[in-house]
């Protein structure tokens, strides 16, 4: 899609299609190519390699001429992979179900190549003063319960306002406080003065705009993962 080539109308997508095929059972090198290669009993580029190919295209340029070589030896050896890999994979494969998983896909790659335009000067402003906003909000959030120090949340602290507030606090099998969010969450419902405390943790948590990917055209895209991820 980058390159400005028009999308096949027909998709089959092997990786979501091993996925579907070996889905709950045990794969003992993985659910990606080398993985499904290994899985039909095939030969594939050795593991170490392929890492150092992948490492090499993630670089960025400029490569030498031996590099480029390289890469494009490697991206040749995929698409062979793949045709042996289709060969033997055909026979198990509901092909109606499988272009219709397909077309999903097509849906996918055009949703995480359209991305979503972000306010880039908001955003710069925001990464700016980042750490002072992040400052401020445990200061407003933390005068009730005095648990941060330095802007780390302090488990000993916040023991001790437990025990001011009477309120009992799963622990651990080590004996240290069970700090997980969905401990959080689950004793925000019968203690809501906990809540602010959950919100502020999350947020400092979570909201690292430094990992926000925003292209140079003022959008951001990230990896949708279908039939990969749990939700997926």
């Amino acid at each position: 899609m980058a390159l400005g080539w028009d999308m096949p109308v027909n998709v089959l997508d092997l990786f979501t299609e091993f996925r579907n095929l070996t889905n709950g059972k045990s794969l003992p090198c993985g659910n990606g190519l080398l993985g499904a290669l290994t899985w039909f009993g095939l030969n594939g580029i050795q593991a170490a390699e392929k890492e150092g190919m992948r490492a090499l295209a993630l670089r960025g340029g400029t490569w030498t001429s031996g590099e480029k070589s390289s890469l494009l030896d490697y991206c040749e050896s995929d698409v062979t992979s793949l045709v042996v890999l289709l060969e033997a994979m055909a026979p198990q494969l509901n092909m109606p179900r499988a272009l219709l998983r397909g077309r999903y896909m097509k849906a996918a790659a055009r949703i995480e190549d359209n991305g979503i335009p972000v306010d880039v000067v908001a955003l710069e402003q925001l990464r700016r003063h980042w750490t002072n906003i992040q400052d401020r909000l445990i200061e407003l959030v933390d005068a009730e319960y005095g648990v941060f120090e330095g802007g780390i949340f302090k488990a000993e602290r916040f023991a001790a306002w437990l025990a001011k507030e009477d309120i009992p606090w799963p622990y651990l099998e080590s004996g240290k406080l069970d700090l997980k969010d969905d401990t959080f969450k689950d004793m925000a419902r019968s203690y809501p003065q906990i809540a602010p405390l959950r919100e502020l943790r999350v947020a400092l948590s979570q909201m690292r705009l430094s990992d926000l990917a925003v292209g140079i055209d003022g959008r951001n895209r990230c990896l949708l993962s279908a039939f990969r991820s749990r939700t997926g």
